[in-house]
């Protein structure tokens, strides 16, 4: 006979009991209080939504790199009053604590404290159809009567709900949906509802969106501005921002933040309630791109871009779980794209490159050579990026773009210490640009994978 290990609603007790006795009554032998069994499909939801809300909680307290200290402060937050799971489990992070309702008595079920301390009796076989069912009792016989109730006054009422059966959550939980992938970042969407929810709001990994670093440099928390949402369309995102920055110090709290912004002028609600985001020094000017849509069932979405992907990553970990599909192909996609030429380049480069460079969803940057008619100082303003699809350049105002699958022949003529670079493509010429012979070699290997390019050096015609 199959059995399933469940806890007394009022004292905790483990208690073992026949599956088959679901939707009946028992009686705890330790407390003598009477409950109705649960299905084992309704203890594992039960169990499922408690363990994550446990993970929802543990995930905010570890973003906090001094959660001792703040803990143990005259003036900590505390925690929220949750039930502690030893589990560890990861299985999703919903945004609104589950509440029972008021006639539930059944309590929170949480497998770590399903332990086998008492043998339930077996339920004894009807085969008459006269004959009620027996009540699985754990101390008493069935037909023993609950010493406060007047058996003369009719049946007990009954005040337990009915236990659900479906294993999918029913709750709603927040969950975010990437739209893009590419080396400029990560755009990720969202249902505007979740902007009522205060955790939801403090989701966002402490390390600074455009870079990726973390508590141990000097970061700002600021909020999110959804500007096509405000009464004043004219505004700057960063005048908003710039009012409820705040320094991310030893015993910051992104909740109390959030609680001291409150609800910001100017905005329709749910957008004057802010998501917290992180930005280090050298960012002051920028801020992360936000956007409210309506769709056609008329529902509000919001769209945020983060362009640092590995911090889109973990926000993703934070909010869907890392059980889900979306968080296995984004990490994966981030970490192909992910290179240390790139990473090496300074941020004031990129930032340049990402005007004329606009990279295709997925594909892989590989090398950046300045223009030789531009200074050090003007790095990233012109020059030749080759990524995993296209050759690109750029030089005063003239861009060009050539897929590295299509036949082409690129012409690499020495003159002195520069080469010049030229582009033969369906029976026309084109320049492109001139770099330093020291960057040669470089650009040769870049290209060795190209599948119908072929590479030709010589010298320059005098």
């Amino acid at each position: 006979m199959s059995e399933m290990t469940l806890d007394c609603p009022n004292c905790g007790k483990g208690l073992i009991v026949p599956i088959e006795a679901a939707g009946r009554k028992a009686r705890c032998t330790a407390c003598n209080t009477r409950f109705i069994i649960p299905s084992r499909e309704a203890l594992l939801e039960q169990t499922i939504t408690h363990m994550a809300l446990e993970e929802l909680d543990h995930r905010y307290h570890e973003d906090d790199a001094l959660l001792d200290e703040i803990q143990s402060s005259p003036g900590k937050t505390p925690r929220p009053e949750f039930p502690v799971s030893n589990t560890g489990t990861v299985l999703g992070m919903p945004a609104v604590a589950h509440e029972p309702a008021p006639n539930d008595a059944s309590g929170v079920l949480s497998v770590d404290d399903l332990g086998v301390t008492e043998r339930a009796s077996t339920p004894a076989s009807s085969n008459t159809a006269a004959s009620p069912p027996a009540e699985p009792s754990l101390a008493d016989p069935p037909d023993t009567p609950d010493d406060d109730h007047d058996e003369s006054a009719g049946p007990k009422p009954e005040t337990h709900p009915a236990y659900p059966t479906e294993l999918r959550p029913t709750e709603p939980r927040p969950y975010l949906v990437v739209n893009e992938v590419s080396m400029r970042g990560v755009s990720l969407s969202f249902a505007s509802e979740w902007l009522r929810h205060e955790v939801f709001r403090t989701s966002m990994p402490i390390r600074c969106a455009f870079t990726g670093k973390g508590p141990e440099t000097h970061l700002v928390s600021r909020p999110m501005i959804f500007i096509n949402r405000s009464e004043d369309r004219s505004a700057q995102p960063r005048s908003y921002e710039m009012r409820f920055e705040q320094t991310v110090g030893p015993k910051h709290s992104p909740r109390e933040h959030v609680r001291g912004i409150g609800r910001m002028d100017d905005f329709y609600e749910p957008f004057d309630r802010p998501i917290l985001y992180y930005a280090c020094d050298g960012h002051a000017g920028e801020s992360i791109p936000c956007r409210a849509h309506t769709d056609a069932q008329r529902q509000d979405h919001c769209s945020i871009h983060i362009p640092f992907g590995d911090v889109a990553v973990e926000c993703v970990s934070r909010v869907n779980g890392r059980c889900g599909p979306e968080y296995a192909l984004l990490k994966t996609t981030v970490a192909h794209l992910k290179n240390d030429g790139w990473a090496n380049l300074t941020e004031k480069t990129r930032r340049r490159l990402e005007t004329w460079c606009k990279f295709e969803r997925g594909e892989r940057f590989k090398l950046y050579l300045n223009d030789a008619d531009l200074t050090v100082a003007d790095a990233g303003l012109g020059g030749v990026v080759v990524t995993d699809r296209r050759l690109l350049y750029h030089k005063f105002r003239r861009s060009r773009s050539l897929s590295l699958n299509q036949n082409a022949v690129l012409h690499l003529r020495t003159d002195g210490l520069y080469v010049r670079i030229t582009l033969e493509s369906g029976g026309r010429l084109a320049r492109a640009g001139k770099i330093h012979r020291t960057d040669m070699d470089q650009l040769i290997q870049a290209l060795e994978d190209a599948p119908r390019l072929r590479v030709m050096v010589g010298k320059a015609e005098s």
